[in-house]
């Protein structure tokens, strides 16, 4: 291999170090993050993902839940259009539990669920503003 083609080749693999470190960041301003992807239905501090100076919306979801599906583009739409704003999807269905929507998983009960799409929103000082269908009717607001 010639040294044009190493330096090359050094080069793309750096890339690719720095783009799956970038990927590996839990939460980028006007984003959509999945704050408990590797530890789906179990009880979170909502808090920590609260980040100052940004609007966070916290959608609580469970993959069998056809509102949940419905609402999920809105709220990419509403991060992308709002850059100071901050979604994170927390799935409340255990990964045994197929098909139904989990309200028994620790998750749902820390939060007292009774449905889903739950959405918490947070000003940019950390301050919870809008929960449940005011929350949602929010959502739909800042989308138009």
């Amino acid at each position: 291999m010639n040294l044009k083609k190493f330096n090359k080749t050094v080069g793309i693999v750096a890339l690719l170090f720095l783009l799956g470190g970038l990927a590996a960041v839990p939460a980028l301003a006007g984003g959509v993050i999945h704050g408990n992807k590797d530890n789906p239905g179990q009880p979170v501090d909502i808090k920590k993902f609260v980040k100052p100076g940004q609007t966070t919306i916290i959608d609580m979801y469970s993959q069998y839940c056809p509102p949940c599906e419905k609402i999920a583009p809105i709220l990419a739409s509403v991060a992308a259009k709002r850059p100071k704003t901050q979604v994170v999807k927390l799935d409340i269905n255990r990964p045994n539990v197929k098909g139904t929507i989990d309200f028994d998983s620790p998750l749902a009960k820390q939060q007292g669920l009774n449905f889903v799409p739950y959405i918490l929103i947070f000003d940019e000082q950390g301050q919870l503003q809008y929960k449940g269908q005011e929350a949602i009717n929010k959502v739909l607001e800042w989308n138009k």
